[in-house]
């Protein structure tokens, strides 16, 4: 008798997308995001690729009509994202060969006109003035450029600063009444656009640039400012050709945003007056955040409190951004749907007023493509019954490279989508089938129970189960049936403790994987790791939320009866204070909070493994669907077999890909590979930090020592010992951090183990204060301690509080730097003499001296020193002889003397001092330079050239400098 065959399973019928619960991470499902990450990956390469914009886009061509070919076969999809690719390609490259002769950057590039030379600016605002601490900041359309007697029509944006010091200045700038849409004219100078020449410093170029800026320039007073009338007659030497940037935005474009931008640029400069007026009892610091928080002007930050937040991981929630963004389009939402129940008049009632808020804010690039990610995803919710976060997010990413490639490569842009991909990616598809598990009931379409861990399970339930009205409904059911529940979660619910339970995990859960998504770039670009911005991001975006509404509060009341705005301004003060007494946890949890430098060349790929991995667990995560029923058991022993291959496979791919997270994770926080170091040679690298001194010694064993760390000249640290802390300091990003510090990350570095700090003079010292905290040190040389100096006293409370040795060491001492090798490396002590008790400021006449000898090659570093110092080393029986100086004093008038530069008898000399075009001090004095090029010396010069690196291998001796 024949077997009776099993029966085949019946064929899964397919189900358009809007059917599907769950839908896959899939181009047939979500096309949008994946065309859009083919053209990211296209920008990407257009830069890496060979200049051929005709290749590109005959290319592209070719492969669009090969995809029409197969649009029935399985290589549509991936002949169609190389299209896309190859479309990036060409866009990126296009973008970057436009230029025009007229172009403001043209003509710089060109060297028609100068950085620090005096121009006669004519041009249109078109953005509201932008308030500092100080000064102002103007953008402007410019149409004609008067330099060295010549008139230039031009066109392009100019960033200017026009400085506004004191009450008077204010007032004379408030007097001119400068609005949106006005025509000035304005003497000012421009401003070099590459500044600080060090590897692993951002370029002011690039972000120039990024914010779609052709040049800056500083005005000294407003009185340097002339507003000009429409019909005012242009000089007389400009002809027609040259005007015609003037017609690059018509006239009626002009007069229509003129009536729209205009009213809402005033309303916002009235509320940053009436925040001043409310929040002035509140202090500068309250208002201050009240202004970054509702109006996105960051200038008014302060400090201290800035500084708190970066190293918690949270000072994304204090500028206005996606998360605020999202946050106003949620409440409009949520108030609108009490009205209207119609998704066209809750879409238009969004997305006009966010529209207008992002308008009248300004529209940093951030408020940009954070509105129009909502938009996208508004949009694409009114023309679907189901729009995936990830399809939204795709087409917002495509539209904003289609209107600007190059902002792929900002790290702005980076970090929006990388928060917003892991919500899309990760945290949407997750809480969607806990939601499922922890609210499953029997039913028709989903009778069995979910599939899945049974943790995973009574986790859900303890987040989403509803026992109450699962009872109710029990009760007037015709049929009753007992569910198998956690007891936490009826506990949770017969208590009401669900709701509060359910939104501190979903916060916890957010936040931890948008900080594990952002881990490499706030790596790459910050050099920050922030394990306990995990908890923070919580506790401080409840507050801020808080915050934003009392301050809206607040506002709202002040134009009813003022004085009833003192109570919620007395509120969002106590709430800034909690804010920064939370954020503060960071600093003082050195374990949770750290520095450690990035990944570059080959090291990149940890970067790619590790996203690679997260893209991989995203793609799992949406196959996931826990609702559907267990697989029949009477599958044919063939497909049987096959399924169970592809289930083992899957499994193995999944613990592949766990361990590669976890493998890159560790690399990222701890980054164990040292720095590069030819064998037998030492480098010293002199660094380019405008006026000041900052020197890196590496020695051939890794031995590391900094020789000064350059810093701002007149900078107060907060809270100096013995001193009244001041109320508000704004937040300027220091020389340590952006330079000195940046430049130690580009060398690998984590560790430094010898701080040497020559004097306590600002540009030498303050940026010690950024080192010591960025960090690991080893211990501080010092041979004099002020104890009058204020600056002197914070470095050395940040070294004990940090509990750092501090090694005297005095004239005479021989140091032996670095382990055991040969030929050895010294470091002799020439300068300062001993003194019998310390003085009570450290200046230049006492700076120190050192003289490093590796092998037959010596170099001379010698602070800030000047004549009197100079002759008495002169006559002294030190050996000075050397094969490379150090200038004294950043080649000032009182040094580099005759008889010291005869003794030395260098073969190089380096000076440390910014650019003498636009520099404050504009040195080396010519009398100086004369007597270096008098004996021929080849002078080096950080300002002009960027870094300058000696290497030596203790016989020969190579310069070479960074920059141009």
């Amino acid at each position: 008798m024949d077997a009776k065959a099993p029966p085949l399973p019946p064929a899964r019928v397919s189900r358009p997308v809007e059917a599907q619960r769950f839908a896959p991470l899939d181009p047939r499902f979500q096309p949008m995001f994946f065309l859009a990450a083919a053209f990211a990956t296209g920008v990407a390469l257009g830069r890496v690729l060979p200049h051929r914009p005709l290749l590109w886009g005959i290319s592209a061509v070719g492969v669009w009509l090969l995809s029409l070919s197969a649009r029935r076969s399985r290589a549509f999809v991936p002949v169609l994202l190389i299209g896309y690719g190859l479309a990036g390609t060409l866009h990126l490259q296009l973008a970057e060969t436009r230029s025009t002769p007229h172009r403001l950057r043209t003509l710089y590039d060109r060297g028609v006109i100068a950085a620090g030379e005096p121009v006669r600016v004519i041009g249109r605002l078109v953005a509201p003035p932008e308030r500092a601490p100080e000064r102002v900041y103007l953008d402007i359309a410019v149409e004609h450029v008067i330099a060295f007697g010549h008139v230039y029509g031009v066109s392009g944006r100019l960033r200017l600063m026009v400085a506004v010091p004191d009450a008077e200045a204010r007032a004379a700038y408030e007097r001119l009444g400068i609005r949106y849409g006005q025509r000035l004219q304005a003497l000012a100078r421009l401003v070099r656009p590459q500044r600080h020449q060090n590897p692993g410093v951002p370029e002011y170029d690039e972000y120039l640039e990024q914010r779609g800026y052709d040049l800056a320039a500083v005005s000294k007073s407003p009185l340097l400012l002339e507003p000009l009338e429409e019909t005012e007659p242009l000089p007389e030497d400009v002809s027609p050709a040259m005007s015609r940037a003037r017609s690059v935005t018509s006239w009626l474009i002009r007069r229509l945003s003129m009536r729209v931008l205009a009213p809402l640029y005033d309303v916002k400069e009235m509320l940053e007056h009436d925040i001043d007026r409310v929040f002035g009892e509140a202090g500068p610091r309250t208002a201050g955040l009240v202004k970054a928080l509702l109006l996105g002007n960051r200038h008014f930050l302060d400090a201290r409190m800035a500084e708190a937040l970066r190293a918690g991981g949270t000072f994304h929630l204090l500028v206005i951004s996606g998360l605020h963004i999202g946050f106003l389009a949620g409440a409009l939402l949520g108030i609108l749907s009490w009205y209207t129940r119609r998704p066209l008049g809750r879409a238009l009632g969004t997305l006009i007023p966010l529209w207008g808020y992002a308008l009248m804010v300004g529209g940093q690039p951030p408020v940009w493509r954070a509105t129009v990610m909502v938009t996208a995803f508004l949009l694409a919710s009114l023309l679907f019954r189901q729009a995936p976060a990830a399809n939204s997010l795709g087409i917002a990413a495509l539209v904003l490279l289609v209107v600007n490639p190059r902002q792929l490569f900002s790290p702005s842009f980076q970090l929006s989508f990388a928060a917003a991909g892991s919500l899309a990616l990760l945290v949407a598809p997750l809480i969607a089938r806990l939601h499922a598990i922890g609210t499953w009931r029997p039913t028709p379409e989903h009778p069995y129970p979910p599939q899945g861990p049974e943790t995973i399970r009574r986790w859900a339930e303890c987040l989403f189960w509803d026992e109450r009205t699962f009872q109710r409904e029990q009760k007037t059911s015709p049929i009753r049936f007992r569910l198998e529940k956690a007891s936490l979660a009826r506990t949770l619910n017969r208590f009401r403790l669900q709701p509060l339970v359910r939104a501190l995990a979903l916060s916890l859960l957010v936040s931890s994987v948008v900080q594990l998504a952002m881990l490499p770039l706030m790596i790459e670009y910050f050099h920050r790791v922030a394990l306990i911005g995990i908890v923070l991001n919580v506790i401080v975006g409840a507050t801020i939320a808080l915050l934003g509404v009392v301050a809206v509060s607040a506002l709202a009341l002040s134009l009813w009866k003022a004085h009833l705005a003192a109570y919620p301004a007395a509120l969002g003060r106590w709430l800034t204070d909690a804010t920064v007494a939370s954020s503060e946890l960071a600093l003082r949890s050195p374990t949770l909070s750290f520095r450690i430098p990035d990944y570059s060349g080959a090291g990149v790929f940890v970067y790619i493994a590790y996203w690679a991995a997260v893209l991989y667990l995203a793609h799992r995560l949406h196959a996931w669907r826990p609702l559907d029923p267990p697989a029949a058991h009477t599958w044919p022993p063939l497909i049987a077999r096959r399924r169970e291959r592809i289930q083992r496979a899957r499994r193995w791919a999944l613990g592949v890909a766990l361990v590669l997270l976890a493998l890159n994770l560790g690399l990222l926080i701890t980054h164990p590979f040292p720095p590069p170091r030819p064998k037998g040679w030492l480098r010293l690298h002199f660094l380019d930090v405008g006026h000041g001194d900052a020197a890196l010694l590496e020695l051939p064993d890794g031995t590391t020592m900094l020789v000064d760390a350059g810093g701002e000249i007149g900078a107060t640290p907060a809270g100096m010992p013995g001193e009244e802390e001041p109320e508000f300091i704004e937040d300027r990003p220091p020389i340590g951090e952006v330079v000195t510090s940046n430049f130690l990350w580009s060398r690998r570095l984590k560790r430094i183990d010898f701080l040497v700090p020559t004097h306590a003079h600002a540009d030498h010292l303050r940026g010690f204060l950024d080192v010591v905290r960025n960090f690991d040190i080893g211990c501080v040389l010092l041979v004099r301690r002020p104890w009058h100096d204020p600056l002197f006293a914070a470095f050395l409370q940040e070294v004990r509080r940090r509990r750092i040795p501090v090694v005297e060491i005095r004239q005479g001492d021989r140091l032996r730097l670095g382990r055991t090798m040969t030929p050895q490396v010294t470091a002799t002590v020439l300068w300062p003499p001993p003194s019998d008790r310390q003085p009570e400021t450290w200046e230049n006449e006492d700076s120190l001296v050192l003289r490093i000898q590796y092998g037959d090659v010596t170099i001379l570093l010698t602070g800030d020193i000047e004549r009197a110092a100079e002759e008495a080393l002169t006559v002294s029986g030190w050996e000075l002889q050397s094969d490379v100086l150090k200038v004294p004093h950043h080649g000032s008038r009182t040094s580099s003397s005759e008889a010291f530069l005869n003794r030395v008898r260098p073969r190089w000399a380096i000076l440390s001092a910014a650019d003498p075009v636009t520099g404050r001090f504009r040195y080396p004095h010519p009398d100086v330079r004369e007597r270096y090029e008098r004996r021929n010396i080849p002078l080096f010069h950080t300002g002009q050239q960027g870094l300058i690196t000696l290497m030596t291998d203790g016989r020969t001796v190579h310069l070479s400098p960074f920059g141009r």
